[in-house]
């Protein structure tokens, strides 16, 4: 699915993308297990992923960030598993994105995992296995495409195979460590937000 949204983008079926927003709601607050007991985990090793996606969406790099993280009644975990981080970017970028991640959800029924990409020509919601796209000069119709494969093994299978064409072709990999290090940065600077209250400038690299 993320790569989907990503082949839309660069055929430029979106316009000028403004808006990113991603909603995750789940449920990791299992007993005895390494995600309880790992300071930050939420933001450090999970919801890392998340930021790295609305770098990919957008294709810059975000200039502050401003969190907000909360305790669950009852809760396990040792710090909080809900947060909303919002990415800010240049003015003249007109583009904004936002994570809402609350991991502690305890209906499963209503458990999501959700992308919205807005665009000034068209607009998409994508799930695990659906990507629906909607045309402003189309009001009354939407695309649906299906999407085939699995988190695991498929996506890892894509991230290795991009990993040896690179190492191949003596080229830097789209998913690059490198580039990593600053999704890492930004989700600590999400953490000490989430502490402060304070949006976190993030120094240009």
């Amino acid at each position: 699915m993320q790569r989907a949204l990503r082949v839309l983008i660069d055929r430029g079926v979106f316009g000028h993308v403004y808006c990113v927003t991603h909603f995750h709601r789940s449920f990791q607050d299992h007993p005895g297990s390494w995600f309880v007991e790992l300071e930050h985990f939420n933001f450090i090793d999970h919801g890392i992923h998340y930021i790295d996606l609305c770098r990919y969406y957008t294709q810059l790099e975000p200039i502050r960030v401003k969190a907000t993280a909360t305790m669950q009644p009852g809760q396990l975990a040792i710090t909080p598993m809900c947060h909303t981080i919002l990415l800010e970017f240049p003015l003249e970028a007109q583009v904004m994105a936002v994570s809402y991640f609350n991991n502690v959800i305890r209906a499963p029924q209503l458990h999501r995992y959700e992308w919205f990409i807005d665009g000034t020509e068209a607009s998409a919601m994508a799930s695990r296995d659906t990507v629906v796209v909607g045309r402003k000069d189309a009001p009354r119709q939407q695309q649906v495409f299906g999407i085939q494969g699995n988190w695991f093994p498929d996506a890892f299978g894509g991230s290795m195979g991009e990993l040896m064409r690179a190492l191949d072709a003596g080229r830097e990999p789209e998913t690059s460590g490198r580039d990593n290090l600053n999704s890492v940065r930004i989700a600590y600077a999400a953490v000490e937000s989430a502490a402060t209250g304070e949006a976190v400038a993030l120094e240009p690299l």
